[in-house]
């Protein structure tokens, strides 16, 4: 999925293929996402063009279809079309370009697209994951020969012996869907002598009834409440490296697969240079509460999606120290007014706070700010940490002691000196051990268990 794609071919409308098929080029690319680029309009007339709507944004189709130079099927899902017009001489070509949320390579899907289940691999789930099935021996025993009764070993080039067992797998089930954690291996033979395998763990959605099918929608819904899980316990960045969605095929095959490409898969949500923090916690850490922890991060992520937005600019972007600070107080205090003053009426809305865009909301954060609250950053801290006092009792007492120095105020800190630079950093990471004592109390983990992460880190 991270490699650039370029697939030529021809493109149409839904019913409209008899009159109306354009070629153009459909891309990937890893920071532009999906574009299809037709060489002339989709539509036969000017007249029939998209319309652009009342509040002047770019219109909306809901499916293109298409076929590469290489005979496969495309269906190109909720494709925003850009407008372009060319004049060559006294013709006018009318040429498009879409910007397309999700490709699905491989079948043309003409109702709601529904799957009896979907699978992603992402960057760094095997090593979370933590269960290998590899078992190598550098130095196997040497060939031996008994000559005059006399056992001679034999000279032969170097051998390893590979053998792989399969490890358990996962499975979390979560009101009417399944969540599968399954880990494998590929085997890759170079050259004559050399063998490259790949362990790999691959999480599959589906619903929990054999009979029943899943729309893509809420798979990829909950597929990025997971990646988010599992960038919350490595604390980095974690990426798709492929999705595909399984469905019932009416020919030979009974069982057939398209490859899924989505904008939101784009390494634009990431920064070159991101920062990844101490890791925080690996599947064997979790093990015995894992089901449960993750079917409550599943179901109370709409809930905290204004915090959590928040906090994964800290992982996804690539922030200063001082705009480090603001997210963290800024999550802080998205949570305070989301679970503590819940009641309250007022307070700006953090909905808009999606952590997918490439760089810090920096209005947002001066909106969280700068508004004046009945009670200081301060009051808000100890609240916080009143409200999470059964794990606070068991972190070390130093931990508690630095709360105490995340002061509100950073007009002190702001002057550029060494010093103040340190102080800085220092209040931000302090912040970063309230927040994570509060997000992992939220799903659920116990409070010695969440302690003994702390004192981890």
């Amino acid at each position: 999925m991270h490699d650039q794609r370029d697939l030529r071919g021809h493109w149409w409308l839904p019913g409209n293929r008899d009159e109306r098929v354009v070629g153009g080029v459909l891309s990937y690319h890893p920071t532009d996402g999906l574009e299809l680029d037709v060489f002339d309009s989709l539509t036969h007339h000017a007249s029939d063009a998209f319309k652009i709507s009342e509040d002047g944004e770019p219109p909306v189709v809901d499916r293109i279809l298409g076929i590469t130079d290489d005979g496969d099927r495309v269906t190109l899902d909720t494709c925003q079309r850009t407008f372009k017009r060319v004049v060559n001489g006294s013709e006018v070509i009318r040429p498009e370009t879409f910007l397309v949320t999700r490709a699905l390579l491989g079948e043309h899907f003409h109702d709601e697209i529904q799957f009896e289940s979907v699978g992603m691999q992402l960057e760094a789930l095997h090593r979370w994951f933590s269960r290998s099935g590899l078992n190598l021996d550098l130095d196997p025993d040497a060939g031996e020969q008994e000559t005059n009764g006399t056992v001679e070993k034999q000279a032969s080039e170097p051998v390893v012996s590979a053998q792989y067992t399969y490890p358990d797998s996962e499975t979390v089930v979560s009101d009417d869907l399944t969540v599968h954690f399954d880990p494998g291996i590929t085997v890759e033979r170079g050259r004559s002598t050399t063998v490259k395998f790949s362990e790999t763990t691959s999480i599959e959605v589906g619903p929990r009834w054999s009979e029943d099918t899943i729309s893509l929608n809420r798979t990829q819904t909950v597929l990025r409440k997971i990646q988010l899980f599992l960038a919350l316990g490595l604390q980095e960045p974690v990426q798709p490296i492929e999705i595909t969605g399984y469905y019932e095929s009416g020919g030979e095959q009974p069982e057939a697969s398209v490859e899924i490409l989505t904008n939101s898969s784009a390494e634009d949500t990431v920064s070159e240079n991101s920062h990844p923090q101490e890791l925080l916690f690996l599947l064997p850490d979790i093990e015995e509460e894992f089901e449960s922890v993750l079917d409550t991060w599943i179901k109370s992520f709409e809930e905290l999606a204004p915090v959590l937005n928040i906090y994964f600019k800290t992982i996804y972007d690539d922030p200063d120290l001082i705009t480090m600070y603001l997210l963290r107080r800024a999550t802080l205090e998205a949570y305070y007014r989301t679970r503590i003053c819940a009641n309250q009426p007022g307070g700006p809305s953090l909905d808009h706070t999606g952590f997918e865009e490439p760089q810090a909301d920096y209005d947002t954060i001066k909106a969280l700010l700068g508004e004046e609250t009945e009670k200081s950053f301060d009051v808000q801290l100890e609240e916080i940490f009143e409200r999470h006092s059964d794990t606070a009792s068991k972190v070390p007492d130093q931990v508690v002691d630095w709360v105490s120095e995340a002061h509100s105020s950073i007009d002190s800190l702001l002057e550029g000196t060494q010093n103040s630079s340190f102080a800085l950093y220092r209040r931000s990471e302090n912040l970063a051990i309230i927040f994570n004592i509060v997000i992992l109390s939220e799903i659920g983990l116990s409070p010695d268990r969440i302690a003994t992460f702390i004192k981890t880190n």
